[in-house]
């Protein structure tokens, strides 16, 4: 069992700060309660300025499946970010990258802004499952 501890689940303009849970039986998603809202941008849904704190009052945990999954893509966001970096903090540790993170399954894609080494604990536990 592996435990990403700070990890942002992305739903339009929402990010949903949680853990994420990789066991054998799937990903649980845990959320945290903090949820900060995007702030419309003109480039593009990825170029994260600013974000305001909000409270959600529906804070549920949920489980990816592992007999579900199937695939994971990523892209890299810019270590530049300022903002990206402070909402991680010092998790980031000295390697600064983060990642957007879909997590393919049959009928959906789950969406995460995970650090690099998350990222990479993530990848190889999918890439196991669907292999």
């Amino acid at each position: 069992m592996k435990i990403l501890r700070k990890a942002f689940y992305v739903v339009n303009d929402l990010l949903e700060q949680c853990k994420l849970v990789i066991n054998e039986q799937g990903v649980e998603v845990l959320p945290t309660g903090r949820v900060y809202l995007k702030l419309a941008s003109s480039k593009s849904s990825l170029s994260l300025k600013e974000f305001e704190v909000i409270r959600k009052l529906r804070a549920e945990s949920f489980t990816i499946n592992a007999s579900d999954l199937t695939g994971i893509e990523y892209r890299r966001i810019s270590a530049d970010n300022e903002v990206v970096l402070k909402l991680f903090g010092k998790y980031c540790g000295k390697n600064p990258n983060i990642f957007d993170v879909n997590l393919k399954t049959e009928y959906s894609t789950h969406r995460f802004l995970l650090t690099q080494r998350d990222m990479i604990k993530l990848r190889n536990y999918v890439r196991k499952i669907t292999s």
